[in-house]
């Protein structure tokens, strides 16, 4: 049988008859049986292409003819230093002298290996069936030196340990480098678990066991009538740990807009690399009441939302049940918890503003303890919310999470964003991190807020560490372009960007690409819907360092009143959706403690909705006659355009019923004009005010 029917004339060449091509390849054949006739066939080009059979005593690393070269024994492979003992063919394929191929294909049929002389020196063989299932390691390899990339084997216990992989047994390792950075991965055959390492600026940081995969946030379905959003308390950054035996910890919540219904997520766990710490603990349960998110200090004893619990080990969250109490929109509030561990236990810190005492039983005290940075575990509430109300995430690093400010998180952009705009902030921020270690659809960070749905936009705000890396342009602006399509999948379809914040702490070197960066970025790339210029806004005009007034003090991270111009830059109309008008409301403030000594007895209560303002008297009793000023205005709080003594007219009513004295108001105080001694009054004042509200408000929440 004809293999191939045509002449020389058409390139490929006459082969014959089955037989008479048997007969010119006959070496490759071992014991009678055939080996490879039709791929050689179809591989041979013209009869000189098949050279003969190869000896012990020949190399590969000097071949100055092109052709296939059988190889009829595993004594003469093993001589030759073929990757596996076995007989097949090796394909020679020359450039030049310098540049050479060799291809191995054994007749066991285990796939085929590739080498390549580059520049005058042979690399080593390859498998190249799979290219990126590479080859077995054994207690003599080093994972800190792995430069191929691809996946690798290990077939014992005793190995796994000498490699210091974190189980004993058989798996794989899979290595991948981009640039400076290595990330590898390991998994046993048997068994769910899975960890993770990486290299960043020649450091390799320790294995932690990934998280298993939760549902990516959902697309909120059309008049569903709610939505969930999660609301980060807290923010993954290095993997810092502390062990705790009792704590009673207590954070700021304060958000924009109400949300009627709510539960917290609580994991010992870092969110920033996945990596999670194998311990559980004792919580005592979850309060929350109104109080000062700038002291700490509630107002009246806060109300218990969820009982004792225990946080889990490693993967695995707590979740409390829905709590129906409602978080009124501009209402400051305090959330605590306690833990009471038999022992010290270790238990994740991640970043995040909190009062801390070291006994569970302070939880309902009034006071607040002592201020940190840290708090112990990651927490994020799930809200529950009317499907308008906007919720817009912002992916970043530590600048996102606000580190540099007096209340990280709390403070953040994002978070001042929401409480100016009445929109929920969504953190996807991580200090510390990159775009590097968000380019795979499988990374662990996008599903870390488990099924909520998705928010409205999302701002793409990262950067500052790839850039400080030292990377190319070329390199971040890849890395943006992946992150961009992973954010529009993956977190929300409306994507804006913002500028990368200048430091005076990176070199000369890198400051150029971030300019170019920012530059590139200003072009709308990859049809984001807007650039919001952050390093014009708060950098210096050479764009070399933050202004003196936004500088933190380390010359990289802001300060609180960066951020709060940063959120005050960001545009409402990053959310596709419309916007709800944006009502000012102090809510109803108690401000009793501010009476003059002129007034015994009895509640004063005002409130600022809008531009109107109500004094609201409760059994208020005067001690004099005459003028009497009940209780001072702050700015915000006055009537527009007081000066001096400037009367307005309101209403007080007095315990009979039947007299009305006017009120006036002087030099900032509320004054009654025309009193009786011993007269008790009861009502309300109201009038216009304008300009922004007091900072803070006055008084306690009511």
């Amino acid at each position: 049988m004809a293999l191939h029917a045509k002449t020389n004339a058409d390139g490929i060449g006459y082969i014959g008859s089955e037989s008479t091509f048997e007969a010119g390849v006959s070496s490759v054949f071992e014991n009678g049986t055939k080996f490879m006739a039709d791929t050689v066939g179809i591989l041979m080009r013209n009869s000189k292409w098949l050279r003969p059979a190869l000896s012990s005593s020949d190399t590969l690393d000097t071949p100055v003819i092109a052709g296939l070269y059988p190889i009829n024994s595993s004594s003469t492979a093993t001589a030759l230093g073929m990757p596996t003992p076995s007989f097949g063919v090796v394909e020679i394929i020359i450039h030049n002298d310098t540049h050479k191929r060799a291809t191995w294909m054994p007749a066991d049929g285990a796939g085929s290996w590739v080498r390549h002389k580059t520049n005058g020196t042979w690399g080593a063989w390859k498998q190249s069936a799979e290219l990126w299932n590479r080859r077995v390691l054994s207690s003599a390899d080093n994972l800190d030196t792995l430069t191929d990339q691809g996946v690798f084997y290990v077939y014992s216990g005793t190995v796994s340990t000498a490699l210091g992989l974190p189980f004993n047994g058989v798996g794989i390792v899979e290595n991948l480098v981009v640039g400076n950075t290595t990330k590898q991965t390991t998994r046993p055959v048997i068994g769910t678990q899975e960890w993770t390492r990486h290299k960043t600026g020649g450091v390799w940081y320790p294995w932690t066991e990934i998280a298993p995969a939760v549902a990516s946030p959902k697309q909120t379905t059309p008049g569903s009538g709610v939505k969930t959003v999660p609301l980060a308390l807290t923010a993954g950054t290095t993997e810092t740990n502390t062990d705790i035996v009792g704590r009673s910890v207590r954070v700021p919540v304060h958000y924009g807009a109400t949300i009627p219904r709510w539960r917290v997520h609580v994991r010992n766990w870092h969110t920033r690399t996945g990596g999670t710490v194998n311990t559980s603990h004792a919580l005592t349960g979850v309060w929350i009441g109104k109080g000062s998110t700038t002291t700490g200090t509630y107002t009246a004893t806060p109300t218990q939302v969820a009982g004792a619990a225990t946080i889990p080990a490693g993967t695995t969250e707590w979740v409390s049940s829905w709590i129906n109490h409602e978080l009124p929109a501009d209402v400051e509030h305090l959330l605590s918890f306690g833990i009471n561990n038999a022992t010290a236990t270790t238990a994740a810190y991640p970043l995040g503003h909190a009062w801390i005492t070291y006994a569970a039983a302070d939880v309902t005290a009034l006071a607040a303890g002592s201020v940190v940075n840290r708090v112990p575990f990651d927490w994020w509430i799930e809200a529950e919310v009317p499907v308008h109300v906007p919720a817009v995430a912002a992916y970043g690093d530590s600048i996102t999470a606000g580190t540099g400010a007096t209340r990280p998180m709390f403070d953040s952009w994002p978070s001042q964003y929401g409480r100016l705009n009445g929109f929920l902030p969504v953190h996807y921020a991580w200090p510390g991190t990159g775009m590097i270690e968000h380019l795979t659809p499988g990374d662990h960070i996008w599903g870390i807020y488990g099924a909520t749905d998705k928010p409205d936009a999302v701002i793409h705000f990262m950067g500052q560490n790839d850039i400080g890396n030292g990377v190319a342009l070329a390199t971040v602006q890849e890395r943006f372009n992946t992150t961009v399509d992973l954010l529009r999948d993956k977190v929300a379809p409306v994507l804006h960007a913002a500028t990368i914040t200048p430091a005076s702490t990176k070199t000369t070197e890198v400051m150029d690409v971030q300019r170019a960066y920012n530059d590139w970025l200003r072009t709308m790339p990859k049809g984001v819907r807007s650039i919001i210029d952050f390093a014009a806004l708060v950098g210096n005009p050479e764009q070399t360092g933050l202004q003196a007034q936004y500088d933190s003090g380390d010359g990289l991270h802001p300060n609180t009143a960066a951020y709060t111009a940063m959120g005050n830059a960001t545009p409402k109309s990053v959310t596709s959706k419309p916007l709800e008008p944006r009502i000012k409301d102090t809510g109803t403030r108690d401000i009793t403690t501010t009476k003059t000594a002129s007034v015994n007895g009895g509640s004063v209560f005002i409130r600022r909705r809008d531009d109107l303002v109500m004094v609201m008297f409760n059994g208020v009793s005067v001690n004099t006659a005459g003028h009497i000023n009940i209780v001072p205005l702050p700015v915000g709080l006055r009537p527009k355009s007081i000066t001096g003594a400037n009367w307005r007219n309101g209403l007080v009513v007095d315990d009979a019923g039947t007299s009305v004295r006017n009120t006036s108001y002087f030099n900032g105080f509320l004054r009654i004009l025309g009193a009786e001694t011993g007269k008790v009054y009861q009502g309300t004042v109201w009038f216009y005010a304008d300009g922004d509200l007091p900072t803070p408000y006055p008084g306690t929440a009511a």
